[in-house]
């Protein structure tokens, strides 16, 4: 494929690099903070995102391997999760349950990117923007999830967006018509 073509690749993940703690190839690190206790989120965990290495992976499919060459893709799905312990909790900021979510040698793996590389040596990788556990399809539904979301806050917007244009202009025309009522001079006066 020439170089920027869009591509949707479907496979097997291929660590090109050491693996990780608990078998992980590619993950996100998290470190406990606390359960809500009251309101609309109440029984919900929060937890903070710490910074985790992205190595360099590949995807294998049918024999044939193909490279990534980023580190700054995005983890959609991850199928795997680990904490150091059981019950999450919280004694202060460094001794905090830990949490590892991500992916793992052999997982169903796709990758959406776009072909970079140069023909004349004929190597070639792909630019991930996201890994996604699952097929094509799958990432495909997923993807179509979040821009129904954004249509309808989009409309929701848009016809607030109306309503408001309608009052400000219903308000401008009743204060035009005041003023012009205030400037008229009664009958039988003269001006």
């Amino acid at each position: 494929m020439p170089p920027n073509t869009a591509i949707l690749l479907e496979g097997q993940l291929v660590a090109r690099e050491a693996i990780g703690p608990e078998g992980f190839v590619v993950y996100e690190t998290e470190r406990y903070l606390r359960t809500e206790t009251e309101g609309a989120s109440k029984g919900t965990q929060r937890w903070q995102a710490l910074s985790a290495p992205r190595v360099l992976i590949g995807l294998e499919r049918d024999g044939a391997d193909v490279s990534v060459c980023n580190r700054d893709y995005t983890i959609v799905n991850p199928p795997h999760q680990w904490q150091s312990d059981v019950l999450p909790r919280s004694r202060d900021l460094f001794h905090s349950t830990i949490r590892l979510r991500g992916f793992k040698s052999g997982d169903e793996l796709t990758v959406d990117g776009r072909v970079v590389g140069s023909s004349s040596n004929g190597t070639r990788c792909v630019e991930a923007k996201a890994i996604f556990f699952g097929g094509q399809h799958a990432y495909v539904e997923h993807v179509r999830q979040g821009v129904i979301v954004f249509k309808v806050v989009g409309a929701v917007f848009a016809t607030l967006g109306g309503v408001m244009f309608a009052l400000g202009g219903w308000l401008r025309s009743r204060r035009t018509a005041k003023r012009a009522k205030a400037r008229t001079p009664l009958p039988g006066t003269r001006s």
